[in-house]
């Protein structure tokens, strides 16, 4: 008998560690409609600059500051400009290219850095559209970001997920104010 326990114990603890590994400490962790990691939307870009460091771009995604970021995608309501923290694998974006209101916080794919970030369901960049839509059920909104890829817009959680066509997976993950969608994509 006492033998029995002497080898259950390792073996729970061997079973129980990796899903403790595996989950996302605060500073990794995706919370729809309040923050990606430490950055929260109720942050300023200034809250930002003092937490974090300083912005290493302004201007959008593909790094063409001369130009605003919603020219790049055509589902979008207005013009905004992203504030890039690529080291650290996230982006701002905000009305003003001076900061101001923080409209979406985001985590792309195209930063290595993003790939550490995940909700607490465990979605991060590179999910399937199916794990999407397991986790969050049926989008708000589905637009069309560009020729290859959609936003599945989950409006009243305050997440957003860029899916590229092919291979149908996520490549950005938004968050936002929740009920503020509209504010940010055209639906």
């Amino acid at each position: 008998m006492h033998r029995r326990h002497v080898v259950i114990l390792p073996l729970c603890i061997a079973v129980g560690w990796p899903a403790r590994a595996a989950a996302a400490s605060d500073d990794e962790r995706i919370t729809p409609g309040v923050r990606i990691g430490s950055f929260a939307l109720t942050m300023s870009v200034e809250e930002m600059e003092q937490s974090h460091g300083p912005l290493r771009a302004i201007g959008p995604p593909e790094g063409q500051p001369q130009f605003l970021a919603a020219r790049l995608q055509q589902d979008q309501a207005r013009e905004f400009w992203i504030h890039r923290w690529d080291h650290l694998g996230v982006r701002a974006s905000t009305e003003h290219k001076s900061g101001g209101q923080v409209l979406t916080i985001n985590a792309a794919s195209a930063v290595a850095a993003a790939l550490k970030f995940r909700t607490v369901e465990g979605i991060t960049n590179g999910a399937s559209r199916e794990e999407v839509t397991r986790v969050y059920g049926r989008p708000t909104a589905i637009t069309i970001a560009s020729e290859a890829r959609v936003h599945l817009i989950f409006d009243e959680a305050g997440i957003a997920f860029r899916i590229h066509a092919i291979p149908d997976k996520v490549e950005n993950i938004l968050v936002f104010l929740p009920g503020t969608g509209r504010a940010r994509w055209k639906f």
